[in-house]
């Protein structure tokens, strides 16, 4: 499958701290690639640094979309594939949704801007997209502010409203947190698929490696900013490479609930703080002297001297 999306060494600095470093992945035609890692790993900045969503922020790197470098356009061209060619799902929808405005007006204003088509068509192309997306009486529902409506739901128009005009990129940020489990699976098939009729790619930001392991054919592990691991999802999964891929997944709840779930002792470094050598090794069982005497970089798929199962 070709490259849709080809992000390489992206660092995102606010101000002199810098919030991701040296981060690189792809995501292919109509495939499914999963970024994870705990709060303050950098998952959301890398998402917004994408779409060109960080005011304020130094971004270096490439980011290719489709062939177009888009950190080089101009913002009318950038602003005109995002919400057409390039969308995003947002953490919480409760904030992102405009209070002022009713549903059914969000989510026919990028039908009517980006694809021309008169209200009346877009409004009743509006109320189909809440159906597929699982929204009972969503006539009536698209017509309410988003107060109104419950998280679930509201989560639910933000993925009705990033698909409403067929993205050939969906960058989906944590979009089943405020779901139950049911919904959830309902949500994860309708976006598979719109990934077979269109060969849409997805980029799934998501904490939850069960949902991962399902949906992502590669992983990419995010620790303080730089990618600590990365590869086919069911390789990363049934043999980590780095001790913190291996300490999230030893954290993680399975169906047969044997043994006691083991944590990761202490928490992401402060980005004023980070570390000189290895961002991981204070809260690493296997650290050694080397660990701390020099940054560490990312070979052979996994940013560690030490890496699990020997060699790199």
């Amino acid at each position: 499958m070709s490259a849709l999306l080809e992000v390489t060494g992206l660092t995102v600095r606010f101000g002199a701290l810098a919030a991701v470093e040296d981060v690189t992945f792809s995501v292919p035609e109509g495939g499914t690639v999963g970024l994870v890692g705990e709060s303050g790993s950098g998952k959301s900045v890398t998402a917004l640094a994408v779409m060109g969503l960080l005011d304020g922020a130094s971004v270096e790197g490439a980011v290719r979309f489709q062939g177009e470098a888009l950190l080089e356009l101009p913002p009318r061209r950038l602003q005109a594939l995002r919400g057409r060619s390039l969308a995003m799902v947002f953490q919480d929808p409760g904030a992102s949704l405009n209070p002022a405005q009713r549903v059914l007006t969000q989510l026919a204003e990028p039908l009517r801007l980006h694809l021309r088509i008169p209200k009346a068509d877009a409004e009743a192309r509006a109320v189909s997209l809440l159906e597929a997306v699982g929204v009972g009486d969503a006539a009536r529902r698209a017509k309410a502010y988003p107060h109104e409506l419950s998280g679930g739901l509201q989560q639910r128009a933000m993925i009705a409203m990033a698909l409403a005009c067929g993205p050939a990129l969906l960058i989906a940020d944590e979009p089943t947190t405020a779901l139950d489990v049911t919904v959830q699976a309902q949500v994860m098939a309708l976006l598979r698929q719109v990934q077979a009729e269109r060969r849409m790619g997805l980029l799934l930001i998501s904490h939850d490696l069960g949902l991962v392991a399902e949906s992502c054919a590669e992983l990419v592990v995010l620790y303080a900013g730089q990618v600590v691991e990365r590869g086919p999802t069911a390789e990363v999964l049934r043999a980590p490479r780095h001790p913190y891929t291996r300490g999230l997944l030893a954290s993680t709840p399975t169906l047969e609930g044997q043994g006691r779930l083991e944590e990761i002792p202490g928490a992401v470094p402060e980005l004023s703080a980070m570390p000189k050598g290895c961002r991981f090794a204070e809260r690493c069982p296997q650290a050694q002297a080397a660990c701390r005497a020099a940054p560490v970089p990312l070979d052979g798929g996994v940013r560690c001297l030490f890496p699990l199962g020997g060699g790199r």
